[in-house]
């Protein structure tokens, strides 16, 4: 019968250990770029004397910042500030991937 010796047993366990140790995974950057490309206004409530069909088209302004801000399942507040008046180059905002709502 073949005697185990400290030196071998030392070597084994440092076989083991390094064949079964793994390198800790990296956190991935998990971010996401939205685009906004327009604004539309839903649920306005019009007035009687409102025009709803016409031959040209109807310009109107708004206020030249608009804050949009957008809030996380975690309660995280992201906030972008846009012109409505114009969407001739989309507007972006990078948020961490996850469940969000425009308040």
């Amino acid at each position: 019968m073949k005697k185990i010796t400290a030196k071998s047993l030392v070597v084994q366990i440092l076989i083991i250990l390094f064949f079964s140790c793994d390198r800790k995974e990296e956190p991935v950057n998990s971010t996401v770029s939205v685009m906004i490309s327009g604004l539309e206004l839903v649920g306005v409530p019009s007035s009687p004397s409102s025009k709803l069909s016409g031959n040209e088209t109807w310009i109107h302004d708004l206020e030249r910042k608009l804050l949009l801000t957008f809030e996380s399942s975690t309660g995280e507040k992201f906030s972008s500030e846009i012109n409505p008046n114009d969407f001739s180059v989309p507007y972006r905002i990078t948020l961490p991937l996850g469940s969000y709502r425009l308040i």
